[in-house]
């Protein structure tokens, strides 16, 4: 409510409220025979009526009496107004009885019918209440309040907010109020000068400090602050290091001042640990990128091969493909300008742009006499966080790469669709997958997990990151159908988060290896002082499974350990030399054979008699160092790579190579109790192929998991969903350099690592360490063969996206995966 002389009353309530002057006085001692409810009734009556200034004096009265008023201030809350209740909720939470207080809060900040006087002084009070801070109610209730039609109420929410460290949303609706000719937009501006933000708002505020008003006098103040401010400790360190440069260095007509900036912030958050991080402007669009799986761009998978700009894989929805884009062409143009003479990241930039606009690229293919123009046009391009596919027996694998803004829902869709096409049980692959939103690894835990199930808590500081617990809201969408997840050391922080809860509650069987270790939770604070483009990642909390233990720096073993097959570097320099050839035998076999190629493409049952003229290519070769077996396996991956171009869509899983994946397999068989029976031919030799004891396996999957520290009370289940205030994201120094040079996704350079070779199950150590000569041709030639073999999700012209981030969610990550 505005006064006449245009100061807000709910402004001043913050600091008036503790003070108020004894307008009105309430008796604190018993008179003779009063009865502890008699004098509560006494005390409520006499706010009637009174200002909210006058009526706090309550407050004092009422605690004076002690518990033994609790039960008439109780049910005064019934019929009494809204200053009265809002006068209890305090008392209440005096007397120890937050979550009674959190109650009365919560109405009156979300209730409509509630006066906007009483809104304003509801949001100073929380504002003040150390015990009300964080409250998931409170704080849903406070972003309504930003939206409110009385703009006395914005402002109050808006620095409450502030108080609680919600930057994003309270700095925007208090710049937008900033520019009102009126008391409202004075108060905007001074409470974001208060809580730091002068340099947005500070010529309103030399606007308003010469004025004869509580505002002007509280302008004046804050302006004599800026100039008496106190540097932080170091300032004339690096001041002096700065002028140094200036004065002495032997190019200082380039020093660009930006990157001295960038690199002192950069330099000083990652002495704190591995995952605080300074981003700048292409790191926030990078990270923004990678997380909603979004960018407008034409749609590939791009790297370098024999130092040439190429074509990986298309995405198979996008406009590259549909402009005749297909694996491996290479890139010599774009836009005009000669790629071998432009870094990887400029032709990256080239390609990316606003949908809708064209670009030109010179395109060369092997086999063609020249190279060919493409005009294609840009658009939004949108990459899937989920795969799946039915397996034979029954089993619904669904792969997740990452968890982004939309991983829940197509997780939940995933599932849908599996459990009509008659799916028994589920695998859910978590390999690669450096993690994400952190809301989002909880709802997909959600769809396995039962309703009320802890899955996971984060705590920090309690004011800044109070205790927060995670539950499943939902029945499982899986229902009680057998689970196996599948893990590796590339599996990080959302993706621990999913396996160890699921691990924790004996929910699913973890096959694989054991996770990165990343457990603690990171903020993204937007900087006023670059206008919000640049932001700051801290760690601000721990993250802990259901049975309390934290997995940082540890990981989540498996109860079943299976490793991918690895090839030996020698044998990698082998098949590398034989790649012409190979090539040349499959664009053969395609065009006399084209029937069989998809199926091949499958499934061959490693039988080298399923290629025609395989013997005859084996003899051309006759190289010691590889046998038949290995030649089939390279040819089968190259043959995948150009039906995936042929079909216009990527594989799924590869069933016959993946080793952990059959590992998985045989798993779910004989939890179902199957793996005795008639099996697929998909499946033959699985029992073979891992000799491991049944009861030995059996064994590890029931083995307890030690608890490390007791989880807490379980709250109600079900609670109300909230909107987060800040940007929490986890992830690793590699993470946050993702995000400083391209997170994962948002680039046209999702290959530069992308095989993760599965197909002659050669490691990704080995696989990047090839950079030069025949080792470079190493690189060059898995890239060909795994492009469109890799488990990630078929995707976009960036590099593998990142664990990681809260925008305003909690995120969780490790590194790339690359």
């Amino acid at each position: 409510m505005r006064r006449k002389d245009g100061v807000t009353t709910g402004t001043l309530l913050l600091a008036v409220l503790p003070l108020a002057a004894a307008a009105v006085c309430f008796p604190r001692t018993a008179r003779g025979g009063e009865t502890d409810a008699v004098r509560v009734r006494e005390i409520l009556k006499g706010i009637e009526g009174a200002s909210l200034d006058e009526a706090w004096n309550a407050v004092d009265a009422l605690e004076a009496i002690g518990t033994g008023g609790v039960p008439e201030m109780l049910e005064a809350l019934k019929t009494g107004s809204d200053t009265q209740k809002l006068i209890i909720g305090k008392v209440l939470v005096n007397l120890g009885d937050a979550k009674k207080a959190v109650e009365i809060y919560t109405y009156l900040l979300g209730d409509d019918k509630v006066g906007g006087e009483a809104k304003t002084a509801a949001c100073g009070v929380v504002g003040m209440t150390p015990e009300l801070f964080g409250r998931e109610e409170i704080m849903d209730m406070l972003r309504k309040a930003l939206y409110s039609s009385d703009p006395a109420v914005r402002v109050a929410a808006g620095d409450t907010l502030l108080r609680f460290g919600v930057v994003n949303e309270a700095v925007d609706t208090l710049r937008q109020m900033s520019v009102r000719n009126d008391g409202y937009g004075e108060d905007a501006a001074l409470v974001l000068a208060e809580h730091g933000h002068l340099n947005l708002v500070e010529r309103r505020i030399y606007e308003i400090w010469g004025k004869p008003t509580p505002n002007g006098r509280r302008a004046f103040m804050l302006l004599r602050a800026k100039s008496e401010k106190t540097v932080f400790p170091g300032y004339d360190v690096l001041r002096e290091i700065y002028e140094n440069i200036q004065n002495y260095y032997v190019d200082a007509e380039e020093i660009e001042e930006k990157k001295l900036v960038t690199a002192t912030a950069r330099g000083m958050l990652s002495s704190l640990d591995p995952f605080s991080s300074y981003l700048d402007e292409d790191d926030v669009k990078d990270m923004e990128e990678s997380l909603g799986g979004r960018y407008g761009g034409i749609g590939a998978y791009v790297g370098m091969h024999n130092g040439i700009f190429t074509i990986i894989s298309p995405i198979y929805e996008g406009p590259a493909y549909r402009a005749g884009l297909r694996s491996l062409d290479q890139v010599l143009e774009v836009g005009g300008k000669d790629t071998t003479k432009m870094r990887f990241m400029e032709v990256v930039k080239n390609l990316k742009g606003t949908p809708g606009t064209e670009i030109v690229i010179k395109v060369y293919r092997g086999g063609w006499e020249k190279p060919r123009d493409f005009t294609i046009v840009r658009e939004r391009i949108t990459i899937d966080s989920v795969m799946h596919r039915m397996l034979p027996g029954g089993i619904g694998y669904i792969r997740l790469t990452r968890f982004g803004d939309t991983t829940t829902t197509e997780s939940r869709d995933a599932i849908k669709e599996l459990l009509r096409d008659g799916a028994k049980s589920f695998i859910l692959d978590l390999r690669d997958n450096g993690g994400g939103l952190l809301d989002e690894a909880a709802g997909v835990a959600d769809l396995f997990i039962d309703r009320g199930e802890l899955i996971v808590r984060s705590e920090g500081r309690p004011q800044v990151s109070p205790r927060r617990d995670y539950r499943a809201r939902f029945r499982p969408l899986a229902g009680d159908k057998p689970l196996v997840v599948l893990v590796n050391t590339g599996s990080a922080s959302a993706s621990e988060i999913v396996a160890g809860a699921i691990q924790d509650l004996k929910r699913g069987t973890l096959v694989g290896e054991t996770t990165y270790g990343k457990g603690s939770v990171q903020t993204l604070f937007p900087l006023a002082s670059t206008l919000f483009k640049t932001r700051v990642r801290l760690t601000i909390a721990k993250y802990y499974l259901p049975n309390g233990r934290s997995i940082h720096e540890k990981g989540v073993e498996p109860d079943i350990t299976a490793k991918p097959a690895e090839t030996m570097a020698w044998k990698i320099n082998a098949l590398v030399d034989i790649e012409e050839k190979v090539e040349d035998y499959v664009a053969k076999l395609i065009k006399e054979h084209p029937d069989m190629v998809q199926k091949l493409a499958e499934f061959d049952n490693h039988r080298e008699a399923s290629y025609p003229g395989l013997q005859e290519l084996l003899v051309q070769i006759d190289d010691r160092r590889l046998d038949s077996e290995d030649i089939r396996k390279y040819v089968r991956g190259v043959l995948r790579r150009r039906a995936a171009d042929l079909r216009g869509s990527a594989f799924v899983a590869d069933l016959e190579e993946d080793r952990v994946l059959r590992r998985g397999v045989l798993a779910m068989l004989r939890i179902l109790g199957r793996d005795k029976e008639e099996l697929p031919e998909t499946y033959t030799g699985l029992a073979e192929e891992f000799p491991e004891e049944e009861e030995k396996e059996t064994a590890a999957a029931d083995k307890p998991v030690s608890s490390v520290d007791d989880p807490g009370e379980k709250p109600v289940p079900d609670p109300p969903a909230v909107e987060k205030p800040l940007e929490k994201w986890t992830g690793t120094r590699e993470e946050g350099a993702a995000q400083e040079k391209a997170e994962g996704a948002g680039a046209e350079i999702l290959a530069i690592g992308l095989a993760v070779l599965v197909l002659a199950g050669v490691s990704v150590g080995l696989y990047a360490k090839r950079t030069r000569g025949a080792r470079g041709r190493l690189g060059s030639a898995l890239r060909k063969i795994l492009a469109a073999e890799s488990r990630k999700a078929p995707g976009s012209e960036q590099t593998p996206a990142e664990p990681g981030g809260q925008s305003p969610q909690e995120e969780t990550g490790k590194g790339g995966n690359e």
